[in-house]
């Protein structure tokens, strides 16, 4: 199905709805009180899971959106009439926020993600009274295309949740794309930038220019009230993009990285090796001023996956009767162990390699062992790794399947769970252990489960 067969082009509206963005000026507005905290300055507590990647201009958001609907036959059932009706378009967004935010899996996560700024900030709204009867025309507007100032007062009232301008509930669910509202909110607030940078949110240049200012201003280049705010909701941000967009051989190595997941993580990674020392630098002076931050957000930072994932005692059972491996994640009549995930803190399918040991502490090599499955609450494989007859029982890379509905960066929650099929020997009272090892951001072992 392609859009001209389902609703009339409107870009050209649509460039002139966000253009009209930029020169809306607002008061701001405070929900839910004056600031109850001082502005947050622990990058740690910000930065708990890893920014999608860096920010394409606001109509990416719509573009990107379109592109997926039109892709999607489920989504064109569930919304029909998405581009021309608030109630289908609003469900479409709150769709798209629940994506970006790990609420559920699905396979168009690392295409919605780099426009998440807007599906999350609207998932918060849909779930707000407060802020649906202070913007009420905020959907009307982006369905309309037009343009639409109470959807600029909507992001500077996250970029104050951001700064810590006031204390609001919303603060975890924004904090993905806090750099975002804030340099939105600065820049809605002075007309000096919105003339320097008039279409920072229509045109990729200017934006990009934008947050090279901000770059400036919190690293000292610029003296500037704006550094305050600045620096502690996203100045890792504005820093690194400021060094990128003045290196080709950082382009090159890391092309369109404020669109690609890929190329942004990568791009994380070397500025992290560079305030590390794994290599001398040009700009290690510069990203330095942020290095905790370049530490945290790297993509190989290493996090004790003892400390973030914990699963419950095994429960020993077989395999029920015409069963297969694939279909069923285990093989009728196997020995099985059936375990739950009781602790899952941001770890995702990729973060786990899954091993039984022996008594002594050896990998075990099980006669006709199955494999590892990740289960879903109604019994559906989502992931797998099989052990070919006699081998190890222990995953040397990921999961090497994958079900409908997840993917590798799918978070690992306690509506899973996991099977490990033992083949057809019993290994009932062989002292046989269960651990999980980190990988790909996490190192070490949990703890050790007896398998009973």
């Amino acid at each position: 199905m392609t859009e001209q067969s389902i609703r009339p082009r409107r870009w050209s509206t649509l460039f002139a709805f966000v253009a009209g963005l930029v020169m809306v000026v607002s008061a701001m507005t405070v929900i839910g009180g004056a600031s109850a905290h001082a502005p947050r300055t622990a990058e740690a507590a910000r930065i708990a899971v890893s920014p999608a990647t860096g920010l394409p201009p606001a109509w990416a958001a719509w573009a990107t959106l379109d592109s997926v609907w039109d892709t999607r036959a489920d989504l064109q059932a569930a919304y029909p009439d998405a581009f021309s009706s608030i109630t289908s378009f609003t469900g479409l967004l709150n769709w798209a926020g629940g994506v970006v935010t790990h609420e559920f899996p699905d396979n168009n996560y690392t295409t919605l993600a780099p426009c998440g700024y807007l599906y999350t900030l609207m998932l918060v709204y849909d779930q707000r009274p407060d802020l649906q009867s202070k913007f009420p025309g905020v959907v009307a507007g982006l369905v309309d295309q037009t343009s639409n100032p109470e959807y600029a007062q909507l992001v500077n009232w996250a970029g104050g949740v951001e700064t810590g301008k006031w204390a609001d509930s919303a603060s975890a669910p924004l904090d993905l794309y806090g750099y975002y509202y804030a340099l939105m909110m600065v820049y809605d607030g002075r007309t000096d930038l919105q003339t320097k940078f008039p279409d920072a949110l229509a045109g990729e240049t200017d934006y990009d220019e934008l947050v090279d200012w901000a770059g400036e201003v919190v690293t000292g280049a610029w003296n500037d009230t704006a550094n305050a705010t600045l620096g502690p909701a996203g100045g890792y941000y504005y820093d690194l993009m400021m060094v990128y967009d003045g290196r080709f051989d950082l382009q090159t190595a890391f092309p369109n990285a404020y669109f690609n997941d890929t190329s942004y993580e990568a791009l994380l990674g070397w500025a992290d090796d560079v305030v590390a020392g794994a290599f001398t630098d040009a700009d290690n002076a510069t990203l330095s001023i942020f290095a905790t931050s370049f530490m945290a957000l790297a993509p190989w930072r290493t996090t004790p996956i003892g400390t973030a994932f914990a699963a419950g005692d095994p429960i020993a059972n077989t395999c029920a009767v015409s069963s297969t491996f694939s279909v069923n994640g285990c093989k009728a009549g196997d020995y099985i162990y059936e375990i739950t995930i009781e602790t899952s803190s941001q770890v995702a399918f990729d973060n786990v390699l899954l091993e039984v040991k022996t008594s002594t502490g050896a990998i075990e090599s099980h006669v006709g062992a199955g494999g590892f499955s990740i289960m879903s609450i109604g019994g559906q494989v989502l992931a797998q790794t099989p052990i070919p007859g006699g081998e190890s029982m222990a995953m040397v890379s990921t999961f090497t399947t994958y079900g409908i509905g997840v993917w590798p960066e799918t978070y690992l929650t306690s509506v899973y769970s996991i099977l490990l099929d033992m083949g057809t020997a019993n290994p009932a009272g062989l002292g046989y252990t269960f651990v999980v090892v980190g990988t790909n951001g996490y190192a070490g072992t949990t703890g050790s489960l007896s398998l009973p």
